[in-house]
């Protein structure tokens, strides 16, 4: 996210951060460099220290695709930052502050901000949402690093230890956790894009041969699921049951920029609790061109995000979900004499392709 401006708050008093204006956190290095501060509970701050920043050293905190890695050694909290071009490894001790980290809530967020050596100036600035998989790891390794005993005069013989050790390559390709977010002009598109998508209704891809139906974010808050199940029935009714084969595929809107994976928004897996109670027959009309069919299952199973691209799944409760719906599968073929053991052939390969050997 893209922020001009916003609010720090501190013992010391309430401090307004501009674009532009003189940055109030006080440094605690001279000359141009890096380092990690944790100054309020929404997170931990980037600050970066250039001399007279380049057009391209702003645009790479504003715009660019963002990678944070975060490694733990010891008591040191070790984070490696890509920025565009930019590469910048930074340690972090909470045993340096003078507040206890642990009483902090969750971090939500990354700020990052560019400020120019020569004048102090802020020259860029920026937010990046933190996934919740990272959040509980930060967490963690804040609590195991006030459990370490090593000791803050010891800190500076680890740090010298590491840098040693390890290059900054090292510290990323061998982190304990990544994450990415896409550059804000990437994002800023799709959500101008998602405004256009009509919601709650179904749309017919004709590349695909599939009915889209995206699902509006207060819809999914209100909670209320009977007027996506009568989309279902209204579409079936207009189509028949046939006509839907392998042929739904559900989205939500209004989640763009959100740093969670769908399975992770408590409010969306909610909804599709419900709605599966009223309509427990997706196994004959999801698509399985797509990762719908996936992301339902992991949203209705309580599958966690561990990492990028890692995903922590219950497969006790797999088992039970793919049980009870080829039960409503085989109940939907006797009820309309539908021969629906193509489906049935089709889903358990595509579990077995696409999940289950992963």
């Amino acid at each position: 996210m893209i922020a001009n401006s916003h609010y720090y708050y501190s013992d010391a008093g309430t401090f307004e951060i501009r674009e532009g204006f003189p940055f109030p956190i006080p440094r605690k290095a001279i000359g141009d460099g890096a380092r990690v501060e944790y100054f309020d509970y929404v997170g931990p701050a980037l600050l970066i220290y250039y001399s007279n920043p380049t057009p391209e050293e702003i645009a790479n905190v504003k715009d660019n695709f963002v990678y944070i890695a975060m490694s733990q050694i010891e008591t040191a909290i070790w984070f490696v930052f890509r920025l565009g071009e930019d590469v910048l490894d930074c340690p972090m001790n909470p045993k340096y502050y003078s507040y206890d980290l642990r009483r902090f809530p969750l971090a939500s967020i990354f700020k990052i901000y560019l400020v120019d050596t020569n004048t102090n100036i802020l020259k860029a600035m920026r937010f990046v949402p933190l996934p919740t998989y990272f959040q509980k790891h930060l967490k963690e390794a804040v609590e195991k690093a006030y459990q370490s005993k090593i000791t803050i005069a010891q800190y500076p013989a680890l740090m010298n230890f590491v840098e040693s050790k390890y290059t900054t390559e090292d510290l990323f390709h061998n982190a304990q956790v990544k994450m990415a977010a896409e550059s804000e002009v990437t994002l800023r598109m799709k959500q101008e894009m998602e405004k256009k998508i009509p919601t709650d209704q179904f749309l017919y891809d004709d590349e695909l041969d599939i009915y889209q139906l995206y699902i509006a974010r207060d819809t999914v808050e209100c909670g209320s699921v009977e007027k996506i199940d009568d989309l279902l029935w209204s579409l079936i009714k207009k189509v028949g049951f046939k006509g839907c084969e392998s042929k739904i595929s559900i989205g939500f809107s209004g989640y763009m920029g959100d740093a969670r994976e769908v399975f992770e928004v408590p409010e969306i897996c909610d909804f599709l609790h419900k709605l599966d109670e009223k309509f427990p027959f997706w196994f004959y009309v999801i698509t399985l061109k797509t990762d719908c069919l996936k992301t339902l299952t992991y949203c209705l199973t309580g599958a966690e995000m561990v990492d990028y691209g890692t995903v922590k799944r219950d497969n006790v409760r797999i088992a039970k979900f793919m049980e009870n719906h080829y039960i409503s599968l085989n109940y939907l073929g006797e009820k309309t004499n539908i021969d629906t053991d193509p489906v049935s052939y089709a889903v358990t390969d595509y579990y077995t392709k696409e999940m289950l050997e992963q």
